[in-house]
């Protein structure tokens, strides 16, 4: 018999008494059990960073579109201030006297418009750069998600499989399958006397 008090700090009256066959299936219980609690916490926190890698990826998106949407303001804003530059150009024409049709205006306006437009579409390119790597971001941390989700069922597979494993050599150590052996041929002794005296007193 093993007496378990001291080591749990229980006092002496209440000490608690195991066999060794007892001790052998509470660690056997133990080891696979604590596998499975493994197994349990590392997809719990997979399925966590998945969540947090998904929730970054989503606000990335929400930030392209962001940045698509200030290319575009900002575009509009360069076509407005080219158009405000042409009118002004074409009122200080006509106060010196020149028309609209004049090649010098024509060529200043021309001027005026051409990088309006450039400046316009630059800021969209930018914007949608900007967009795009955001974009690109929020796949690749999506990906690391699933990855790490997928590779998580490998590791807790693993962490199971090693607690099963440790349990039957415990329980083999034990001599838990010996003693299962054991009680299987008592029965069979058991029932081949029966079997013997049943014919011995027909005989």
């Amino acid at each position: 018999m093993l007496k378990i008090s001291r080591r749990y700090g229980m006092p002496p009256t209440y000490a608690v008494c195991f066999d060794a066959k007892t001790i052998t299936i509470i660690k056997t219980v133990a080891s696979v059990a604590g596998g499975a609690i493994k197994a349990s916490n590392t997809l719990q926190a997979a399925r966590a960073r998945q969540q947090a890698l998904d929730h970054q990826a989503e606000q990335a998106r929400q930030k392209a579109g962001q940045e698509r949407a200030t290319s575009q303001r900002e575009a509009f804003e360069q076509r407005r201030k080219a158009r405000i530059l042409e009118s002004k150009a074409l009122a200080l024409a006509a106060a010196s006297g020149a028309g609209a049709g004049d090649p010098t205006v024509e060529n200043i306006l021309g001027d005026i418009g051409a990088e309006g437009e450039f400046r316009a579409l630059s800021e969209l390119f930018v914007g949608e750069e900007r967009a795009r790597g955001l974009e690109t971001r929020a796949d690749l941390l999506n990906f690391e998600g699933r990855s790490g989700r997928s590779a998580s069922r490998g590791t807790a597979f693993s962490q199971v499989f090693a607690g099963a494993t440790s349990a039957f050599g415990i329980a083999e150590e034990g001599g838990l399958f010996e003693d299962e052996e054991e009680e299987e041929e008592e029965k069979k002794v058991a029932t081949t006397a029966g079997s013997g005296r049943t014919l011995a007193r027909f005989g």
